[in-house]
């Protein structure tokens, strides 16, 4: 929940096109108060270029309510203490056609960057959000429709799971619950799910933590689809996609550059489920699986049925172990690492490159007849990830539901 809001410094109830702007709002981190700004039932509400400080709750609070734009905010400690407000120093509930855009959130005692629910047609981009311990963003356990995150720099985890099957974003017009794309993240558990109709694309993952997995899937009967596409990650840590508990049905992983490190004994495999009866209709492929010659990784485990539903062909691997046939198995690099990352660094070596052409089509849309195998197409074009990458007028109303990805 959102904090007491009789608590908070200023509150909005049922108004209309209301602009807060340029404002410093602060309390003391010793005997801070509850909350910043409070708004609820509110329409074309924009916060722009606000400064909130150390307060107990959330700094920001939102609620059901559409066309609120919260734009190059500079929130520090925004939620202090850990109870049951605790939620987050940018905190949202049902917002509806909304837009977070240039924010930068910092905590420093273990909140949350941003947590939302049940939001429909939102655009969370270009924000830097930098927290200890824990989630960078957490939206959890309502319908999503259209929510977009997007050019971010996110330190921690992003958490979007539904245990069960969501509704069909598509009911509504949206191609997908949540996009993630084209952010630049640094947490090693990068995704958490489950989450039916999730698309992860184009994102720049370089684990600088231990003990994570890049996808994970926690629980749950979920029949997905999951679509996982043209992803670079670096030193990734316990594997790529793991499944734990429940079901997980149709995850889709291609067109992904994986580079992982070599971590002792928390080393995984690159895909894993504990049973065939947690999974059923993966397809892993026109991927690029690395791993160090120091500590070469098995591709999936032997055991207990999994590999009877997991369809991998198409992917090229080094110092990748127990390859089903139909991949291509390599003794070096097969891309430039040369260049700035992750362009044109991980572009093929050459036209001549097994990368090159060596694909099978999955349906995506820069894959030409033969399309590429890795994340960076030949003869390819350079990526705009991270916070000030904005695309053309991120917040125009009435809000654009936005292509298939």
């Amino acid at each position: 929940d959102v904090g007491p809001t009789n608590e908070f410094l200023i509150v909005l109830r049922g108004v209309s096109n209301i602009v807060i702007r340029n404002l410093e709002l602060s309390s003391s981190p010793g005997v801070p108060i509850a909350g910043g700004i409070y708004a609820r039932d509110v329409h074309g509400v924009r916060l722009e270029g606000l400064r909130l400080r150390n307060f107990r709750w959330n700094a920001i609070g939102i609620e059901y309510s559409r066309h609120v734009v919260i734009s190059n905010c500079d929130i520090f400690d925004g939620s202090l203490e850990r109870h049951s407000y605790h939620g987050g120093s940018i905190r949202t509930r049902w917002i509806h056609e909304s837009a977070l855009v240039g924010n930068r959130i910092v905590s420093t005692n273990g909140s949350y960057g941003y947590k939302g629910s049940g939001h429909q047609a939102v655009r969370m981009i270009g924000n830097h959000i930098e927290v200890q311990g824990e989630f960078s963003i957490e939206s959890a356990h309502d319908n999503e429709y259209g929510f977009e995150i997007a050019w971010n720099y996110l330190n921690r985890c992003v958490s979007v799971p539904k245990g069960g099957q969501g509704d069909d974003p598509n009911k509504r017009g949206f191609p997908f619950s949540v996009w993630i794309h084209h952010n630049l993240m640094t947490d090693s558990y990068a995704i958490e799910g489950p989450r039916n109709h999730l698309v992860l694309s184009e994102n720049y993952i370089v684990c600088t933590k231990p003990n994570g997995r890049i996808y994970t899937h926690h629980g749950g009967v979920n029949h997905g689809p999951v679509r996982i596409y043209r992803n670079v990650i670096e030193q990734a840590d316990r594997g790529f996609i793991w499944m734990n508990q429940g079901l997980a049905e149709h995850i889709e992983a291609t067109h992904n550059t994986v580079i992982f490190a070599d971590v002792g004994d928390r080393a995984g495999y690159v895909v894993d489920s504990w049973s065939a009866e947690r999974l059923n209709g993966w397809v892993i492929r026109n991927n690029v699986f690395v791993a160090p010659a120091s500590q070469p990784r098995r591709f999936m485990p032997l055991q207990r049925g999994v590999p009877q539903k997991v369809l991998a062909t198409h992917n090229v691997g080094v110092n990748i172990l127990d390859l089903p046939e139909g991949n291509f198995e390599l003794n070096e690099l097969p891309f430039r690492a040369d260049g700035e990352r992750p362009w044109p660094w991980y572009a093929p070596a050459t036209a001549e490159s097994p990368l090159v052409d060596h694909g099978i089509p999955m349906g995506l849309p820069f894959e030409g007849q033969a399309p590429d195998i890795g994340a960076i197409e030949w003869p390819g074009q350079p990526w705009n990830i991270g916070p000030g990458k904005l695309p053309k007028d991120p917040v125009q109303f009435p809000f654009p539901i936005p292509n298939q990805p």
